[in-house]
């Protein structure tokens, strides 16, 4: 049986793709915060891809009234899924059970992803009484091998990798994955030159608790920029680890495309509406390079359905002034990915049959 993470889809995706294309707005691609205690506690991820200023929470961040009014004027807009990938981590963001409870309330499906540190039972039992989708940090069962990839020596001294094996068990016996009523978990796993030759075990494991094992390759943005060169594996290492990958699982395996990159508008933080510059696209990450960001417009002054009408135009004038194919066909010279970024390889393809929206 093939194992897939809910939110992402093919059903989702069309039917995200259906409504945007008559004029709604299906998804919506939150940043909660900045805040990410790991980082400040245990100096952070080594491959981190956010900006050097992750940790502490951003001067004028949005705030719950701001956060709910926005999923208002979505629902108002045939809004069906929220997406919360990041920026900072977003447990710790004292806004996000508010905006849980009002989106499970209103029926609207939600997917985070998380560290996975210092989940208590009463957090999971909440996540799982609301039907949050997770998506969870896991590169490595060895704790040796995952606390280096998590920060190194503060990480070991505070037991990082535990704490996260400990969240992940829990949402298995608390029932995620293990039947359609219950809320999905992935997996995120970031094949290091560090934890290549540890990542078919985790793939085991997803394998055994129906977990869909998101492999999404090193970015060469933010922290991991720096020491890209010595963490990142070769296409060679890749594709090996690839063919591992399918035989353990039984099928081909492709990272599904997030709905909100096609279907949806990225709010950050502090209430901006922005897109890949090139593509047009609302995940700016999905090229695996630091990207360049295009503003549209801000949530304190413009209505999410005038947001969505200058994605719309700022798409189709990539489109009909030859920019986006020009951009694509640079981009792809030389290129060879073997999994892609957390966005999927589809993007790419997405990007030339459809209108996204016009």
């Amino acid at each position: 049986m093939k194992i897939e993470y809910y939110p992402w889809t093919e059903g989702v995706m069309q039917t995200a793709l259906d409504i945007f294309e008559k004029g709604g707005l299906p998804c919506l691609d939150l940043e909660l915060g900045a805040k990410c205690s790991h980082k400040i506690q245990n100096s952070g991820c080594i491959y981190c891809d956010s900006y050097d200023r992750v940790g502490k929470n951003a001067q004028n961040e949005l705030t719950k009234k701001q956060l709910i009014n926005l999923v208002e004027q979505g629902i108002r807009l045939g809004l069906r899924w929220i997406y919360i990938c990041g920026l900072g981590e977003p447990k710790d963001n004292p806004d996000l059970k508010a905006v849980v409870k009002y989106v499970f309330e209103n029926g609207i499906g939600i997917s985070v992803f998380s560290n996975g540190i210092g989940y208590s039972k009463k957090d999971i039992k909440f996540l799982h009484d609301n039907k949050v989708n997770l998506v969870i940090k896991c590169d490595s069962l060895n704790p040796e091998v995952f606390n280096k990839l998590l920060g190194g020596k503060k990480a070991f001294q505070h037991k990082v990798a535990e704490s996260i094996y400990k969240t992940i068990n829990s949402l298995i016996d608390s029932g995620y994955s293990q039947n359609p009523e219950d809320p999905d978990l992935a997996l995120s796993i970031v094949p290091t030159k560090l934890n290549i030759s540890e990542i078919p075990a985790v793939i085991k494991f997803c394998k055994k608790w129906n977990l869909f094992p998101l492999i999404g390759e090193l970015e060469s943005a933010g922290r991991a920029s720096k020491g890209y060169g010595k963490l990142a594996p070769s296409n060679e290492q890749l594709e090996m680890l690839r063919k591992d990958v399918e035989k353990i699982l039984g099928f081909d395996y492709d990272i599904p495309p997030c709905p909100a990159a096609f279907a949806g508008l990225h709010i950050s933080n502090i209430g901006e509406c922005f897109v890949h510059e090139e593509s047009g696209l609302s995940c700016p990450w999905f090229t695996l390079l630091e990207p360049n960001i295009k503003v549209l417009g801000t949530i304190r002054t413009s209505s999410l359905a005038e947001l969505r009408q200058r994605l719309i135009e700022y798409r189709k004038n990539l489109r009909e002034s030859g920019a986006l194919r020009k951009w694509m066909r640079k981009f792809t010279e030389g290129q060879h990915h073997v999994f892609g970024g957390c966005g999927g390889l589809k993007l790419m393809q997405l990007l030339t049959c459809t209108h996204m929206g016009e």
